[in-house]
């Protein structure tokens, strides 16, 4: 089932209630039918509204997830997980990078994330 999704701008938003990884897939899916998408779009997951508690595995399939997802919307991706895991950055812009895409990961400064996808 898809969650919430929303537009600003060149931004493609997916809200954090989203739980799990097929959720995420399917937002994305239903979010480049609608007919506001533009190929190119930065896309922002948001899981600092998520009410189950992520372990660090958790939170890297995730974040691998949108990595994978993202090289076919944009170069760009951010995810903002909430608590900050040290190192998950690293591992994970390693990853998207290999996939052609610039991903990083923030904390709770989703303000940041945006400007960074706006750069």
């Amino acid at each position: 089932m898809a969650g919430a999704y929303e537009f600003e701008g060149k931004l493609l938003v997916i809200g954090g209630a989203q739980r799990s990884i097929g959720s995420i897939v399917g937002t994305v899916q239903v979010a480049t039918q609608d007919r506001r998408f533009r190929r190119g779009m930065g896309l922002l997951v948001d899981h600092r509204g998520s009410e189950e508690s992520m372990t660090i595995s958790e939170v890297e399939r995730r974040v691998m997830l949108v990595a994978d997802v993202g090289r076919h919307l944009s170069c760009r991706c951010a995810v903002v997980v909430g608590e900050y895991h040290g190192g998950l950055e690293q591992i994970a812009s390693a990853f998207a990078e290999s996939r052609g895409v610039s991903l990083r990961v923030f904390g709770e400064d989703v303000d940041a994330a945006r400007s960074w996808l706006r750069e």
